[in-house]
């Protein structure tokens, strides 16, 4: 046990409908997400995520309100297991938000 690095890794998705009534603007919005200055603006909001892009990942927009040891993050995406979104993902997050709500009042 903990002979080697390991860590499980995740990611989020943003669904782009094929039923949009504009898909000029579906496409527009799917560009920008691509983008190093979307990474840059979501990094710039803060929260859980670790950037996609090693430049917003190492970048003061990410580092400069995350824990000391942040820039370390990235490169353990070298190393990390996969663990894939489960199917009904709205369905197990209000399972997990439900379970997790008993705990911390002790129900």
């Amino acid at each position: 046990m903990k002979t080697t690095n390991g860590t499980p890794i995740g990611w989020d998705a943003f669904p782009i409908m094929s039923s949009s009534q504009d898909q000029r603007r579906r496409l527009v919005v799917h560009q920008y997400l691509t983008t190093a200055q979307a990474g840059s603006d979501f990094a710039k909001v803060g929260g859980a995520n670790i950037p996609a892009r090693k430049s917003v990942a190492l970048s003061n927009d990410f580092l400069s309100g995350a824990p000391k040891g942040s820039e370390l993050l990235y490169q353990a995406a070298s190393y990390a297991t996969p663990v894939p979104s489960p199917d009904r993902g709205a369905e197990s997050q209000k399972a997990v938000e439900a379970a997790w709500l008993a705990i911390l009042t002790g129900t």
